[in-house]
């Protein structure tokens, strides 16, 4: 795979680690250390983080939060995942900036499509918060729209396991892993990996997505470079 400009689509569960809820700080440690890795080769790096480790919308909604509210509340939530991020990134001495699809001044930047591809084009590495900054829409919709805004070669969908299977691997040791996928295959076999809207997106505008796992120092460096275990939508 030639790839110069990569966004990576982070979950909110990746920052809770083995909590349930909240940051562990070890796993943002972690983390940071995989992307200054990719970093060193040059790429231009767009990140995307989600909030369900701190609020999920759906459960507010469950629980009387009207949805419109309860989105925008979970929008503030990778707000803070992305700030949390961006400070563990400059311990590493990497420059990053962080933008939000809504405005918080004196927090953040608001997003900038010309001021965030100037980051890029000058080693800066872009985090994306708040998802499109409208409710209705998921952090994964939000991933492959910055994708397309940015211009990237690929998206990276880290996840806990190291591709797509047909069920979950960790309860089902049956499941069948799945190497390249079409859009079609993983909305017709209802696979999981992303909402319908995300996909549909990725579809119509031909955007790869690279499903891999973040667990494993170093796998998204292999990843970028053809090897080891992950999955291609194309």
């Amino acid at each position: 795979m030639n790839i110069k400009k990569v966004l990576l689509k982070i979950s909110g569960e990746h920052f809770a680690g083995n909590f349930k809820t909240g940051i562990d700080f070890d796993i943002l440690r972690s983390i940071s250390a995989e992307i200054c890795t990719i970093s060193k080769q040059g790429l231009e790096i767009s990140i995307v983080v989600g909030g369900g480790n701190i609020y999920r919308g759906s459960s507010a909604k469950e629980n009387g939060i009207e949805r419109e509210k309860a989105d925008y509340i979970g929008m503030l939530a990778t707000v803070i995942n992305a700030l949390s991020l961006s400070e563990f990134l400059k311990r590493l001495n990497l420059k990053v900036d962080v933008m939000s699809s809504i405005g918080i001044p004196g927090i953040c930047s608001h997003f900038d499509i010309d001021s965030a591809k100037s980051n890029l084009k000058n080693g800066t590495i872009m985090i994306f918060a708040a998802g499109t900054g409208n409710p209705y829409f998921s952090t994964d919709t939000a991933a492959i729209l910055k994708a397309l805004e940015m211009d990237v070669d690929a998206v990276i969908k880290c996840t806990k396991v190291d591709g797509v299977y047909s069920d979950d691997p960790v309860k089902n040791s049956n499941a069948e892993f799945y190497h390249e996928l079409t859009y079609d295959e993983v909305l017709s076999h209802n696979l999981g990996i992303m909402d319908l809207p995300a996909i549909s997106l990725a579809k119509v505008n031909q955007m790869p997505i690279i499903v891999g796992s973040l667990k494993t120092q170093g796998n998204i460096l292999n990843i970028l470079n053809g090897n080891g275990k992950f999955s291609i939508i194309k």
